[in-house]
């Protein structure tokens, strides 16, 4: 359980990296 939910967050900090990326370089 402790992995999955590490692996979310992990996701969502990669999305949001997306973006903030693409709205800093865009």
């Amino acid at each position: 359980m402790l992995f999955h939910e590490n692996e979310y967050e992990v996701q969502m900090f990669s999305l949001i990296s997306l973006l903030y990326m693409d709205c800093l370089f865009g």
